[in-house]
Order: C-alpha cells, then sequence, then structure tokens
C-alpha cells in the first residue's frame, strides 16, 4: 500500500502515517505495505484488525529509520507467511512479539534479517511447529547477545541456511530442542558467529551437517569427553554441549638412552625412556622431567 517496491517516485520521504479510522478487518494480505519507507520513524498501528491476514511477508522490509514499533495488537492467528517482516528494521532495538500467535505460520525466513540493533528477542511464545522454512531468519542481528530458541519445534523444518549468521555477540546457542532430521541446507548456519564458546547441539539431525564456527588455534570439545573434537555438528554429534577452547598439544620429551623418574603431571612411559604431557596451546607447560644417565660409577643428570 504505502510500499516503493514498484514505485519510480519512490516516498523516501515520509516520515510520519496517520490512520484514524482506518478499517482493516477485511485484509487478507498486507504483503510489501511499509516496503522501504525509509523515513519513517514511527507507526501508530493500535487499531489495525488483522485478524483476517494471512500474509505479513515484507511487511516492514526496509524501515530502518524506525526507532520503535507497537505490534501488541495484532493477531497472527491466520497468518501462514511472515518471512522478512522486519527485514532491515535496523534501528529497533526492541522488538515486542508476545501476543503474536504463529501456529499457522509455514516461513519464518529472513524475519529479522539486519534487525542490527536489537539487543533482546523474547520468543518464548513462538509456536513453529509448522515452519518448513527458517533460513536467515536472524542473519546479521549483530547486537543479540543472548537468544533463547529452545521452545523451538522444528521437526517440519527443510532450510536452516544462514539461520543465525552474522550473530557476531552471541556467546551461547541452546539448539537442544530442534530436530533437524529434515534439514537439507546448512549453509554457513552459524557463520560469523564468532563469539560463541558454548553449543547445545540438536537433539537430532540428518544427513546435511552444520560446520561449526572457526576460531584460529582453538577448537570445540565435547565438554562430557574432552577427548572428542569437533569441525561439524553430525548425527555423531547430537545431546551434547560443545565448548571452544584452545587446541590441546602433547609434549614428548626424550631422556635419549638415559631414564625418566615418576614426574608429577608427566606420563612416563614403561622403561623410562619418554614422558608426554598434555598442555593447552600458548600456555606453559611447567616443569620438564629430570632424566638421568648412568656413567661409570657416577651419574649425569641433564
Amino acid at each position: 500500500m504505502f510500499s516503493n517496491a514498484l514505485d519510480a517516485n519512490r516516498l523516501t520521504n515520509l516520515t510520519s502515517i496517520t490512520f484514524g479510522n482506518f478499517n482493516t478487518s477485511k485484509v487478507t494480505n498486507m504483503r510489501n505495505m511499509f516496503y522501504q519507507c525509509t523515513s519513517l520513524t514511527s507507526l501508530d498501528l493500535s487499531n489495525f484488525d488483522t485478524s483476517s491476514v494471512t500474509n505479513m511477508i515484507y511487511m516492514f522490509y526496509g524501515c530502518y529509520a524506525l526507532t520503535s514499533l507497537n505490534v501488541s495488537s495484532f493477531n497472527t492467528s491466520k497468518v501462514t507467511v511472515i518471512g522478512a517482516m522486519f527485514f532491515d528494521c535496523s534501528s529497533l532495538t526492541s522488538l515486542n512479539l508476545l501476543s503474536f500467535n504463529t501456529s499457522s505460520v509455514t516461513d519464518m525466513s529472513f524475519m529479522f534479517s539486519d534487525c542490527s540493533k536489537l539487543t533482546s528477542l523474547n520468543l518464548s511464545n513462538f509456536n513453529t511447529s509448522n515452519v518448513t522454512n527458517m533460513s536467515g531468519m536472524f542473519i546479521n542481528c549483530s547486537s543479540l547477545t543472548e537468544l533463547n530458541v529452545s521452545n523451538f519445534d522444528t521437526s517440519k523444518v527443510t532450510n536452516m541456511r544462514y539461520m543465525f549468521d552474522g550473530c557476531s555477540k552471541l556467546t551461547s546457542l541452546d539448539l537442544s530442542s530442534f530436530d533437524m532430521s529434515k534439514v537439507t541446507d546448512t549453509t554457513s548456519m552459524l557463520g560469523d558467529c564468532s563469539k560463541l564458546t558454548e553449543i547445545k547441539t540438536p537433539k537430532a539431525i540428518g544427513s546435511t551437517a552444520v560446520d561449526l564456527p572457526t576460531k584460529t588455534n582453538y577448537s570445540w570439545f565435547d565438554q562430557a569427553n574432552t577427548n572428542n573434537v569437533y569441525t561439524q555438528i553430525t548425527s555423531d554429534c547430537t545431546s551434547k554441549t560443545l565448548i571452544l577452547q584452545r587446541n590441546r598439544i602433547t609434549v614428548t620429551v626424550d631422556a635419549s638412552g638415559g631414564t625418566i623418574p615418576t614426574t608429577s603431571g608427566w606420563t612416563v612411559a614403561s622403561g623410562g625412556a619418554t614422558a608426554t604431557k598434555q598442555v593447552t596451546y600458548d600456555s606453559a607447560y611447567g616443569t620438564l622431567p629430570t632424566p638421568t644417565k648412568s656413567r661409570v660409577g657416577y651419574t649425569v643428570t641433564f
């Protein structure tokens, strides 16, 4: 309606809209309604009746001057497509969606894409049991410091491409409720999640692995068994807590014909010819063992 998508004159100077007695009770499609209204700083939608609406895709796409948006009065019980609804609302710092009924939604792709100033997002009421597409859902939400998706039902989802890509301030992510059995595209699902240090892995995953974020000289270890190291989330890595830690290196010392005595922190081989110790990359390995070697009635220590 106010979309600039097909308008050559583009309503880029529109800063506010007064709706008055706007009756939306019979509206079924709000697709692109405020698409790229780039100068809008506020919107009063309190009188909107959305009870008949089925499509809200791209509704506020590109409204990057909006600093607040109240959609708490929205009735979304019939909405099936909600993808890219808030795409590039890059000035929003908060968004209250606790009233949203998403039980009919099948498409949440790019829903919050490029909402780069959102610091928190409460989705605890989201019913995702019918959703098939979550691609790019949180892409470039670069100010989010936490995100709770532990209530998500992903049993019907087939696409998680770029889902959390660019969530560069998240330090932990709980995917333990995720059933990814039907997911066929996980391209860069965790791309550029550069501060993640803990991931709870899905309870089920199909044949499409999820690449874990990389960091030089660090690896993802199974918290319950730190001998297990992972670079991907696969069917061998379900229902685990992975922690990002510095790589571990095995230091080996050789007595060069001498004998290494029992030394605290070191594993001495049978006969004492060698000893090993596992240390964290770029950290001190402590005191070296002191080997002994016999020479014609005397012992040389080195």
